[in-house]
């Protein structure tokens, strides 16, 4: 179960913990496919490579699952819901921004170890419990995922998303 240290929660996992559900809350063919094939690095220590898959991304890297479906969230050109999944269980969260005039993008994930992202999450129904030797937020509805990560994202700052350019 704590193979689930993904690409889009490495960062979170590093320094705490993160927003998931136990199925995924959205199908794979809600997702779109804004970024090209090939692969991504963020300069430091982390490569990955999307590769299209019907309706999806197949992600290989320092990531695992590697089913990602990127869903658009509403109002927002250029933002869209992470879901990182198995397909049938476990579903992790986070929000990817397309950098713009760039082939690259910026993902950021939640902290449940950190009170406001906690506290975010339970007001949007969320639910703090323990994940392994972790702490997750686990959502049961799509749209508490979303404005529980957009909220937060708007208060982040640029070093809250981590970004990665084409290689």
């Amino acid at each position: 179960m704590l193979q689930a240290i993904t690409l889009l929660l490495l960062p979170a996992l590093l320094f705490g913990d993160f927003y998931r559900s136990e199925e995924p809350l959205f199908a794979l063919n809600e997702g779109v496919q804004p970024l090209a094939e090939g692969y991504y690095g963020n300069g430091f220590d982390s490569t990955l490579s999307f590769t299209r898959e019907g309706d999806h991304y197949h992600l290989a890297g320092r990531a695992w699952p590697a089913t990602v479906a990127l869903i658009p969230i509403d109002g927002s050109p250029g933002l869209y819901l992470f879901q990182q999944s198995d397909g049938d269980h476990d579903a992790f969260y986070g929000l990817l921004r397309l950098i713009p005039d760039k082939p690259g993008f910026a993902l950021f994930a939640a902290d449940c170890s950190k009170p406001t992202d906690r506290h975010i999450a339970e007001v949007e129904g969320g639910l703090a419990e323990p994940y392994g030797n972790l702490v997750a937020c686990t959502f049961d509805s799509r749209d508490g995922v979303i404005s529980a990560l957009t909220m937060l994202a708007n208060k982040a700052t640029n070093d809250d998303w981590q970004v990665y350019h084409r290689l």
